[in-house]
């Protein structure tokens, strides 16, 4: 199984929508909020240098990434997630790497704050990337869905409703 960067953010966000994400319940299509994020990817930063590119690498599908500085840059709408942001980053640097594509750092951009993060790279952070992406497999092979953990980011989660949603009786 090919684990991508929107697994390990879910991975870090919570298993069952993880679970959901893999066995291909996406919800994101349809979601208010999703469109709002790539509104603001794709807005944001129009004057980018244009030696960047988009790249999509071993089921991830990184932002953009500069081979002249060496860096990727990841878009976000907002930083209420940010340990997330950093750990799929630090995926994106290490799928790179393994890929023979030199990565010497990472951007995260917060365009609406007007706020970025640099990460840089760590001979330490393959191993994280390694143990993320485990851990997300074992979520995934679980035979039942996990249980609904309640949190404050679920109100801005494209599953609320199937999580939180009752049937209506005929």
């Amino acid at each position: 199984m090919q684990i991508g960067g929107t697994h390990i953010q879910y991975l870090l966000l919570c298993h069952r929508k993880l679970w959901l994400y893999a066995r291909g319940i996406n919800m994101e299509h349809t979601h208010e909020r999703v469109a709002e994020g790539k509104y603001v990817h794709e807005t944001s930063y129009t004057r980018r240098s244009t030696g960047m590119v988009e790249i999509a690498i071993g089921g991830c599908k990184i932002d953009y990434y500069n081979p002249q500085t060496q860096t990727l840059h990841e878009t976000k709408l907002s930083n209420s997630v940010e340990h997330a942001h950093r750990s799929q980053a630090i995926y994106y640097m290490s799928v790179l790497r393994k890929n023979g594509i030199r990565c010497l750092s990472a951007v995260l951009e917060y365009p609406r704050l007007r706020q970025i993060e640099r990460l840089i790279w760590r001979n330490d952070m393959a191993a994280e990337a390694k143990t993320l992406a485990m851990r997300a497999k074992e979520v995934i092979r679980q035979k039942d869905c996990p249980p609904l953990v309640a949190k404050s980011i679920c109100r801005n989660c494209a599953y609320e409703e199937m999580c939180y949603g009752t049937e209506q009786e005929a």
